[in-house]
């Protein structure tokens, strides 16, 4: 999980990648943007890509939130739940790439 401003850099994206595939696991990023070659990277590795237009913080930590909306224009949120719109990209994400793979 990686939560700054700053893109992963590509070697650290590659090596987690590598990881997910060497232990089986379905590689799932959560970020805010990537450049289009990361999301063809993570896809072809059968994983899935959510990409965030503002960076999240942790629950409870409004008031900095909105100090660094406020104070820095910088696009981030702090949510109490994750809205329904991301939960049903995640699913249909996972629906798509099930089915390009043609199994779980």
């Amino acid at each position: 999980m990686k939560n700054t401003l700053d893109y992963i850099p590509i070697e650290e994206l590659n090596v987690k990648l590598e990881m997910c595939g060497f232990l089986g696991f379905k590689p799932l990023f959560i970020m805010r943007y990537a450049p289009k070659n990361y999301m063809k990277k993570i896809i072809d590795a059968g994983g899935i890509g959510l990409l965030f237009e503002h960076q999240l913080y942790p629950f409870g930590y409004e008031a900095l939130a909105k100090r660094v909306r406020d104070e820095l224009g910088l696009k981030v949120d702090c949510p109490t739940r994750i809205a329904d719109g991301t939960m049903e990209r995640l699913v249909k994400a996972h629906q798509w790439q099930k089915g390009k793979k043609g199994g779980a």
